[in-house]
């Protein structure tokens, strides 16, 4: 599997489920802002970053874990949601991303701390990635 880069996190696209059950669409799109921005502070930390070759003036932030990602549940409605296969096989890519990035940090003799909440099995199948009827945890 590739590994993803801020950018494809936030250029992805999501199919829209009108009168099928699908994501809540602003519910998927804060979440990934929240790894765009972590992404590419990982990126700048690992000096993997597409942004500049040189140091950053700003300061990103790293909002998530692969913990948060394996751990998100979003809302669903039957109105006009993102179809939630195409949301559940990107979080896997997202998750392989996320742990990929963390285990280089904690190897980098650069890194500093390593990242709380890092590692550990994902626990579910594709198909139940996201999906908790009632509500969006982070």
């Amino acid at each position: 599997m590739t590994l993803l880069t801020a950018d494809d996190v936030l250029t992805v696209k999501f199919d829209v489920s009108s009168f099928k059950e699908g994501y809540n669409q602003d519910e998927v799109d804060v979440f990934l802002d929240d790894v765009t921005t972590t992404m590419r502070e990982f990126e700048e930390r690992l000096g993997t970053s597409q942004e500049s070759s040189g140091p950053s003036h700003r300061k990103a932030e790293v909002l998530l874990t692969s913990e948060g990602v394996r751990n998100i549940r979003f809302s669903t409605t039957r109105w006009s949601g993102y179809r939630i296969d195409q949301v559940d096989a990107f979080l896997v890519q997202v998750l392989a991303t996320m742990e990929a990035l963390e285990a280089q940090l904690r190897t980098n003799a650069f890194a500093g701390q390593p990242v709380a909440g890092a590692g550990g099995a994902y626990g579910m199948s594709p198909a139940q990635a996201g999906y908790a009827p009632g509500g969006a945890e982070a």
